[in-house]
């Protein structure tokens, strides 16, 4: 609701305080609300761009932000002096390899504060879930809940449709590989437009936690790997 917001952070103005929150890229295209949303103390919002790819929003049914101008958009955000933290999904069903050069690609032509790049979680009692449990696609039983509500979330709880495990788990380690280093992190915040050290503080986390990740789904992949050796054997 557009005429709640700018009315709501309107009325924030006078208290000067600073605020993070989250929003479609869409509000990059409203000047107006934007400029609302600047001056009520707004320094960061998390924005789901989920995939670059439309053919894979549309598959999963989301339809909040314009693919097709989402660069101006967080270009607009970040001129208005907000940080973006932008929030990938890789593997959706229409994904492809070549997502994640246009991934980093776009993360370089918009230059996103802090970046996530994320797998999907189908959570038992979803749409997505039972989706995935029909298309026998998912790595658990669908009855073993804690096997998908208890994952820390960088592990492979199911299949790709158009990209086989052996080649999506090294796609995926070796995206976050160049993405998450010490010197983008220092860039990052350096060109950030305000909240410098919480952004130099998130990314430097994710070194770290994306690290740990690596190592888990190398090892997944390699125990994938032996239970198909034991299955032919």
């Amino acid at each position: 609701d557009d005429e709640y917001a700018e009315k709501l952070f309107r009325e924030l103005i006078p208290f000067n305080i600073n605020w993070v929150g989250q929003a479609a890229t869409r509000l990059g295209e409203n000047s107006r609300l934007l400029d609302v949303f600047a001056r009520s103390g707004c320094g960061a919002l998390l924005v789901g761009i989920e995939s670059l790819a439309e053919e894979s929003n549309r598959a999963h049914h989301k339809f909040h932000n314009p693919a097709d101008r989402q660069v101006e958009c967080i270009r607009n955000i970040r001129d208005a002096g907000i940080c973006v933290y932008g929030s990938f999904i890789y593997g959706l069903d229409e994904d492809t390899l070549e997502q994640t050069e246009a991934i980093e690609a776009f993360l370089d032509e918009t230059g996103i504060d802090v970046p996530g790049i994320n797998l999907l979680r189908p959570i038992p009692g979803t749409e997505v879930f039972d989706r995935l449990a029909d298309e026998r696609r998912l790595l658990h039983d669908r009855n073993d809940h804690d096997a998908f509500r208890f994952s820390w979330g960088q592990e492979m709880l199911y299949r790709p449709k158009k990209i086989p495990m052996e080649a999506f788990i090294p796609s995926y380690t070796a995206l976050t590989k160049r993405i998450f280093t010490v010197k983008r992190a220092v860039q990052r915040a350096a060109n950030a437009p305000t909240l410098r050290s919480a952004v130099l503080m998130f990314n430097l986390f994710y070194v770290h936690m994306y690290n740990l990740s690596r190592k888990d789904l190398t090892r997944q992949m390699e125990e994938l790997a032996e239970g198909k050796a034991k299955v032919k054997s």
